[in-house]
């Protein structure tokens, strides 16, 4: 458990932590207890005010006891299965002086900061903006990337068509997440799970509460308090409107080393062949002594679909190491350090506002890195070197300018960063060699504890996206390449975050991000918004205006329209990719050399050119894809749509239904699917993406006979490399398709649609 603040610069004065730690100690554990005790007592330092005490159980100080003292005594601490913690305060006018209670058991794992774990649920807690019901709890352990329950063995899909995102208090910290909401009434398994010791964060009063109406005999014993707290909290804090918070990205997760399931059976979650085996808490002692730590970096990195995991993962002691990203390559008449990733940005149009602020939102990203690191001096950037390309896709508008001046002032305000500029478009566009054309504090770049920032810029020879992304693509010195829009915004986090994942999954070819869909509007502005959008603070907006120089604040105030929550499971990406593009292509980081190996973008394709080359991934590995949970994107919505923007939707439309019903066909090896049917696969691929543009029964009758053939044959095919997970996700889904073709049947033609057995109707 790391106490310590995470990104945030902000005096924290007012906040206080109080942990309580309740142990049942028996003679077998007496020796290590105390030495945990000992360290935490004596060797806590934190910018918070943090008070931590132990609480033994015994003959004379039951569970119970020591339960209530920590809930009523003042001033109030707050229980926790095994580790209890309050959070008195928070600085934010809105929460100030608001206290409240987070859980936690013995064998959870906290993958960032205390401080930013509970900032994150007080805000939750006592967030309103009056239009919604009541937050009721924080689940630090769920985020949208859960799909199963492991104590249950089964799937466990998150409502995410039922979530919306709820920004942070805006501030001067780097990473700020916000958190996902829902009304509880649309979970299941974990996700309709309100009361939860591992890692569930609760309003202190409501906590009170819940003791007064419970007997002491049903919290005498940590899974005896969850489970009648479960049906004690329902009847007293839940109603239709009462809504769920967890988190944006992964907070927590549970070893599943537990030594109070023997009062519930709880299984213990099994070890995959993949991961270190979990060995028995006695067969733990010799990591404690040997004053071993676990690997959070690689729990942050590896893709869990379960809060249970069942993953021992240590650090690894090396010395001397170098790290790879640092290795010199000869170009030209020169050697340059290779970078550790390239972000590839066409530019066709900005505006050069929106330019900018995309380009910032990247550079800063090494510059965060830095600065959380820069008192460690062995500490080697992840990010540093970066290389970012710009296509100059026929940009008319001045967008390039002003992402290089915004980049030249960014460099101007951080003494610690290293530029190199190269433009390339007046050189016929000779592959880049260092140094560039400007140089910015070249020296710092032999420095590797420096930030170093390659920009090239080059000009594309054809017109059109599918050309400026392979021309830029060959320009791309490393293996990971991360694609930007140049009118997006990269959310704190992102690249580091895909870096991280893709070294440590090399299996994975593509991985996206879950995405915020904004727009900005003026006062004047009335573009036909549905009135379902949240004001949201765009990530870097102030960073924005301290950077480039003095500039006021747009007059401008930003909607998120919806968060896009992409699958986390690649084999069910894949299954989602036969219908729709389930990855937003500038959200995404990718391996080069996969890429190149199935000849990048097709360049006939100029609307849908993600999606065409999303499935030519998966449908020759269905392992190849999926997505981070965490927001790594800020998608820009144009408000004003004009002619032009209207014809590139309808041509991207009839390119996306093309990409669809080949995907599809390739199943049935390019055979006719429907032999004995009336509507040809066009129509029916068609009528499965979109079931309310049938025309007849008939049509989506055929549909529903299509899609079970579809899940059979996708099922067969990719047999040995889906998980139970997975095939429980297809399956789910494909039921849940069934179901809206039928719901569409009843609603366009009338009851009488329902007869037969092999319709819609009688399928689903």
């Amino acid at each position: 458990m790391d106490l310590k603040k995470s990104d945030s610069s902000e005096d924290d004065n007012s906040t206080s932590v109080e942990i309580r730690i309740i142990v049942h100690v028996t003679e077998e554990f007496a020796q290590e207890y105390q030495m945990v005790q000992d360290e935490y007592e004596g060797n806590i330092r934190s910018p918070t005010a943090v008070a931590i005490r132990f609480l033994h159980e015994s003959q004379h100080q039951s569970f119970a006891n020591l339960l209530e003292e920590c809930l009523r005594k003042e001033p109030p601490p707050s229980p926790q299965k095994e580790i209890m913690k309050k959070y008195d305060s928070i600085d934010s006018t809105s929460t100030k002086g608001k206290s409240m209670v987070m859980f936690l058991t013995d064998d959870c794992i906290l993958l960032y900061p205390l401080h930013t774990v509970i900032k994150t649920a007080q805000y939750a807690l006592f967030h309103t903006d009056g239009s919604e019901g009541r937050i009721s709890c924080f689940l630090s352990r769920l985020h949208s990337g859960i799909t199963w329950c492991q104590t249950k063995q089964t799937v466990s899909p998150p409502p995410k068509h039922h979530m919306h995102h709820v920004c942070s208090i805006p501030s001067s910290a780097a990473r700020e997440d916000g958190f996902l909401t829902y009304e509880r009434r649309w979970g299941r398994e974990d996700w309709a799970y309100p009361f939860d010791l591992s890692g569930g964060a609760y309003i202190r009063q409501d906590m009170l509460t819940l003791l007064d109406g419970m007997e002491s005999s049903q919290y005498s014993h940590p899974n005896r308090f969850e489970i009648h707290g479960n049906a004690a909290f329902a009847s007293l804090f839940l109603s239709p409107k009462t809504r769920i918070a967890v988190p944006t990205r992964p907070y927590g997760l549970i070893l599943a080393i537990n030594r109070v399931q023997d009062v519930c059976q709880a299984p213990i979650a099994s070890t995959d062949s993949s991961y270190s085996g979990l060995a028995d808490p006695k067969s733990l002692k010799a990591l404690l002594h040997e004053k071993k730590h676990l690997d959070l970096d690689r729990y942050r990195a590896t893709h869990f679909n379960a809060s249970h995991i069942g993953a021992l993962f240590l650090e690894q002691t090396t010395s001397g190491s170098i790290d790879a990203s640092f290795s010199l390559i000869s170009i030209g008449h020169s050697s340059a350090p290779l970078p550790s990733v390239s972000v590839l940005i066409p530019v066709h149009s900005g505006p050069p506002s929106a330019a900018e602020h995309a380009l910032l939102s990247i550079l800063m990203q090494p510059m965060e890195e830095y600065l959380q690191h820069a008192s460690d001096t062995h500490f080697n950037l992840l990010l540093s070197p970066m290389q970012v390309v710009l296509v100059d896709d026929r940009c008319a508008d001045g967008s390039i300018d002003a992402m290089l001046a915004a980049a030249n002032i960014l460099s101007s305000t951080y003494a610690s960063l290293s530029l190199v500029i190269s433009d390339h478009r007046s050189s016929h566009n000779k592959k880049p060699g260092y140094p560039g054309e400007t140089i910015v504090k070249e020296e710092k770049l032999a420095k590797s504890m420096c930030p170093a920032i390659y920009i090239d810029i080059v000009k594309s020879p054809r017109k059109g996206i599918s050309s400026a992304l392979n021309f830029g693509l060959t320009y791309c010195r490393s293996e990971f390449v991360a694609r930007m829009d140049a009118d997006d915004i990269a959310a704190p986090g992102r690249i580091i975050s895909q870096l991280a994942a893709l070294k440590a999954n090399p299996s994975l070819s593509v991985l996206g991000m879950s995405t915020n869909i904004f727009r900005e509007r003026d006062g004047a502005e009335h573009d036909g918004g549905t009135g379902d959008e949240y004001i949201c603070t765009l990530p870097y907006r102030e960073r924005d205006d301290r950077v480039i120089d003095g500039k006021q604040p747009p007059s401008t105030t930003s909607h998120i329209i919806r968060t896009s929550l992409p699958p986390t499971d690649t084999g069910f990406a894949a299954w989602s990719m036969l219908f729709s593009c389930t990855v937003s292509h500038p959200s995404v980081m990718f391996r080069k050399t996969c890429i190149k190996a199935i000849c990048g973008y097709e360049e006939s394709i100029q609307h849908a050119e993600d999606y065409h080359l999303w499935l030519k991934l998966t449908t020759q590995d269905c392992q190849s894809i999926r997505s981070l949970p965490d927001i790594g994107l800020w998608h820009r919505k144009h408000a004003l749509l004009r002619a032009k923007s209207v014809n590139k939707s309808q041509k991207q439309l009839e390119e996306t239904a093309a990409a669809s019903e080949q995907a599809m066909l390739q199943l049935f090896n390019h055979a006719n699917p429907n032999p004995m049917g009336h509507h040809s696969s066009h129509i029916l691929a068609a009528t499965l993406r979109k079931p309310d543009t049938a025309h007849s029964t008939s049509q989506l009758d055929e549909a529903a006979n299509l899609l079970l053939q579809l899940e059979i044959r996708f099922l067969k095919k990719w047999s040995a490399s889906l998980t139970e997970c997975e095939v429980e996700l297809i399956r789910l889904d494909c039921s849940e398709r069934l179901g809206e073709l039928a719901t569409v049947l009843v609603h366009k033609f009338g009851r009488a649609a329902m007869k037969g057995d092999k319709g819609a109707w009688g399928l689903w």
